[in-house]
């Protein structure tokens, strides 16, 4: 799944993108499936299903900026990466940077 794009670099973006999307398309049928019971079966949304709701959102912009930026080169090495995708990459890393740091390393 590793693609050697020049000499011996490898381009870990393949692996990445197979990652992120595997994790969110989990995460999207566990979240469907539990929004589904609690409003289909249980009759009862709470605080806690809208938090998750919003988490989810969370995630899926985390997921679709990473996903993003393996199209511009993420996971290449940076000599492989064409000068004109370097802002573009910049812009999706920055993006992702922001949302992983402001919703994993904020204190509850």
């Amino acid at each position: 799944m590793v693609a050697i794009i020049s000499g011996d670099v490898e381009d870990k973006g393949p692996v990445v993108l197979a990652v992120t999307v595997s994790m969110i398309a989990a995460s999207t049928l566990f979240v469907f499936l539990r929004l589904a019971s609690r409003i289909g079966i249980v009759k009862k949304v709470s605080a806690d299903d809208y938090c998750i709701a919003v988490a989810w959102t969370f995630a899926f912009g985390l997921s679709f900026s990473i996903c993003y930026g393996t199209k511009l080169g993420l996971g290449a090495h940076k000599s492989d990466i064409p000068s004109s995708w370097q802002s573009s990459l910049a812009y999706s890393e920055y993006a992702f940077t922001v949302l992983y740091v402001c919703f994993t390393e904020t204190p509850v």
